[in-house]
C-alpha cells in the first residue's frame, strides 16, 4: 500500500485537473469535490501507515472517518447532476450537503468520550509500518450502512441512465458503474476479512481506480460535455404548460408552468380538469372553434389578464389521451398590435403627404 498510495493520490489529482474546465458546472464542482476527497483518503491513509501508533496517526484515522463521511455526499450529487435530476445548485440541498455528515465528523473526534464508533485499537506493526486495526463500535455499522445507502442510489441513477439512455451514454455510463462499484469492492474484502494475508484497508486505492475510470469517461466519452437529462426535468423546465388528460377528462400529468398561467396547484393529478376555471376556458374555447370532435385544435384566449395560446391534441389510440400545450403571447401580441399602429401610422402619412 505504502508504495500504491503515492501513484494512487497522483491518479486522483490528474482526475481533478481534468475537470477543472469544467468547474462552473455544478456536475463538474460536485465530481471535483468527490475527487478532492478520495485523495484526502489516501493521504491520510497513508499517513497513518508510515507514522508510528500513537495520537498522530490517530488523527489521521480520524480524518479518513470525515472523507468517508461526505464522499458519498458528493458521488450522490454528482450523479443527480449527471442523470438531470438537479440541474442547477440549490442552497438549501447544499446546506443539508453540508450538515448531514457533521455528526459523523463530530462522533469522530469525540469518540473517545463515546466508543460509538470504535470502541479498542491495537495497532499492527511490520517493517517500521503501523496499521490500525480497531473495535467497531455500534457507530461504525450505522455509518457504514448510510453511506453506502447513498452511494448505491447513486449507482442505481448512473444505472438508469444506462438502461434507459441513448446509445452514447452507455460507454459513459459503463465507466461510471466501473468507477462506483471499484471503492465498494474493495470495501467489502476489507470488511468482511475475505483477505486475511491483507490486514490494511485498500478502500482508497479503489476510489483511485473510479478517478482513473473518471478520466476515460471524460476524455474518451465526453462525460462533461453530454450528459443524459430526465425526461421529466426537461419538461419541467420548458416555457410553456403541458398538461394530458384521460378519457374522463382528469389530469394524469402537468409541468409546473401550469401554475403560473392556468393556476394549476402543484398537486392536481387526478383531479377534474373543469374544477380549474382557466383550464376549463382553453378547452371550451377549443370545443367551440374547432367544430366538432377534430383531432388537433388551435386558438388563442384571454386568460387571467394575459393573452395565451393553445393547442389541444387527442391520441386516437386505445388511451384516448389528450394533451394540452398552453403558451403566454402576451408580449407577442402586443408587439404585433404594436407594429401594425406603426404601419397604420405611416400609411395615414403617406396619404396626407399625397
Amino acid at each position: 500500500y505504502a508504495n500504491m498510495a503515492p501513484v494512487a493520490a497522483i491518479v486522483l489529482l490528474v482526475a481533478t485537473a481534468a475537470i477543472v474546465p469544467y468547474r462552473r458546472e455544478p456536475a463538474g464542482k460536485a465530481l471535483m469535490a468527490y475527487l478532492l476527497l478520495a485523495c484526502g483518503l489516501v493521504v491520510s491513509n497513508a499517513m497513518e501507515l508510515v507514522l508510528p501508533p500513537g495520537e498522530s496517526a490517530e488523527l489521521f484515522v480520524k480524518l479518513q472517518y470525515v472523507a468517508f463521511a461526505y464522499i458519498p455526499v458528493a458521488w450522490l450529487s454528482f450523479c443527480l447532476r449527471y442523470s438531470g435530476w438537479i440541474t442547477y445548485t440549490r442552497k438549501g440541498l447544499l446546506a443539508v450537503a453540508i450538515a448531514g455528515p457533521a455528526p459523523i465528523v463530530l462522533a469522530t473526534f469525540t469518540n473517545d468520550l463515546h466508543g460509538l464508533l470504535w470502541q479498542r485499537v491495537d495497532w499492527i506493526e511490520a517493517g517500521g509500518l503501523s496499521v490500525m486495526r480497531p473495535e467497531d463500535g455500534p457507530g461504525c455499522w450505522v455509518v457504514a450502512a448510510s453511506s453506502w445507502t447513498l452511494s448505491g442510489f447513486g449507482a442505481a441513477l448512473v444505472c438508469r441512465s444506462y438502461v434507459s439512455g441513448e446509445r452514447l451514454y452507455y460507454r459513459q455510463s459503463r465507466w461510471m458503474l466501473a468507477g462506483a462499484i471499484l471503492p465498494g469492492a474493495f470495501n467489502l474484502v476489507h470488511v468482511f476479512r475475505l483477505a486475511p494475508a491483507l490486514p490494511k484497508d485498500f478502500t482508497p486505492i479503489g476510489f483511485a481506480l473510479s478517478g482513473l475510470c473518471f478520466i476515460f469517461a471524460i476524455y474518451f466519452h465526453k462525460l462533461l460535455w453530454i450528459m443524459p437529462v430526465a425526461r421529466s426535468v426537461l419538461l419541467q423546465r420548458l416555457d410553456l404548460v403541458i398538461v394530458v388528460l384521460d378519457i374522463h377528462v382528469a389530469i394524469v400529468y402537468h409541468n409546473e408552468m401550469a401554475y403560473d398561467l392556468l393556476e394549476i396547484p402543484s398537486i392536481s393529478v387526478g383531479k377534474d380538469a373543469a374544477t380549474f376555471p382557466r383550464l376549463k376556458s382553453v378547452l371550451l374555447a377549443a370545443r367551440d372553434g374547432s367544430g366538432g370532435d377534430a383531432p388537433s385544435r388551435t386558438g388563442t384566449i384571454e386568460s387571467g389578464g394575459r393573452r395565451v395560446s393553445f393547442s389541444v391534441q387527442e391520441n386516437e389510440s386505445n388511451t384516448r389521451m389528450t394533451t394540452i400545450i398552453v403558451r403566454d403571447v402576451t408580449e407577442e401580441t402586443r408587439l404585433r398590435e404594436e407594429m401594425e399602429r406603426i404601419k397604420g401610422e405611416f400609411i395615414n402619412r403617406e396619404k396626407l403627404a399625397t
